[in-house]
């Protein structure tokens, strides 16, 4: 969309005739929803060249207005925090540019989808759209790199970015799930000397806390598994590691052991598949994959 064309809604006028009934009905949709849809006006920046002073403000509505409905868009209730944001959107701009309005509008744009309902939630929907941005910017480099050196450079900071925004999505996700949560377990076999527990097990969310009651506590059941009987010759202490089940040994002392890998295994014949083998087979394969690649590019 050019920036001539502006989104206001009443763009959507069609000729019944060119259209399919469920073409009909989306548009009836799209209109419906934006009517019953509360949006801030546009961000508006006026940046002096010779100053350097850049002034921010909303188009269309009475200043005090469009203030509110951007606070309300960004779930917020503090001018302190709204003044900030709106200076840093403000200044995000694009390539080749210090200051865009288009850049500002579409980081808004993401935080009304994803609408927040505080200042933790703002802040992550603002990041995700500067780092959508800036994944955009290295997707089109990628698509136009000239040498190798510009290829791994821009490649490097696409995947960085892209795990970076789903990194935050997932964040955004487990900062909303803040009810408690429940574990079923539908089977649980108890051996000679075991011990469960009969009923409804509920675990709120956040880290697990050591407590003596909680017989599932990982650390509590590491703590009190019997211990290594095998000492150091070097200082006579006792090894401090907790006995592999059935042995009176840890698995570093002799538990489940058997022959040390390698030349001097009695099963070993020619090492063509030995771990060291793999690992260098590997490598070499990558560097002859790379090595196509270059040749690719060169011609």
């Amino acid at each position: 969309m050019s920036k001539t064309q502006k989104d206001n809604g009443s763009d959507l006028q069609t000729k019944d005739s060119e259209l399919t009934e469920a073409e009909t009905n989306a548009v009836a949709d799209l209109k419906e929803r934006k009517r019953s849809s509360v949006r801030a006006p546009d961000i508006k920046l006026d940046f002096d060249e010779d100053t350097r002073r850049l002034k921010v403000g909303h188009m269309g509505k009475d200043p005090k207005v469009a203030c509110a409905l951007a606070m309300h868009e960004l779930g917020t209730i503090d001018y302190r925090f709204f003044e900030g944001v709106m200076d840093q959107v403000a200044i995000l701009g694009q390539h080749d540019s210090s200051v865009s309005e288009t850049a500002s509008n579409f980081v808004m744009s993401v935080v009304a989808g994803v609408r927040p309902q505080d200042e933790i939630e703002a802040m992550l929907a603002i990041q995700m759209g500067a780092i959508h941005q800036a994944a955009m910017m290295m997707a089109r480099r990628l698509n136009h790199v000239k040498t190798l050196p510009q290829q791994d450079s821009a490649e490097r900071a696409l995947n960085k970015l892209s795990r970076t925004f789903t990194s935050q999505v997932e964040t955004l996700k487990r900062y909303r799930s803040k009810a408690d949560q429940t574990v079923r377990v539908e089977r649980v076999e108890v051996r000679e000397g075991g011990q469960a527990i009969v009923g409804n097990v509920q675990n709120g969310g956040g880290r697990m806390t050591k407590s003596d009651d909680n017989l599932t506590n990982p650390t509590k059941r590491l703590n009190d598994a019997p211990r290594c009987t095998a000492t150091a010759k070097s200082t006579g202490k006792r090894c401090r590691a907790p006995a592999v089940q059935g042995w009176s040994v840890c698995r570093v002392h002799g538990a489940r052991g058997g022959h040390a890998a390698g030349p001097s295994h009695p099963s070993w014949k020619h090492g063509e598949r030995s771990r060291k083998a793999e690992e260098m087979r590997k490598i070499i394969n990558d560097l002859i994959r790379a090595d196509k690649e270059l040749e690719k590019l060169i011609k």
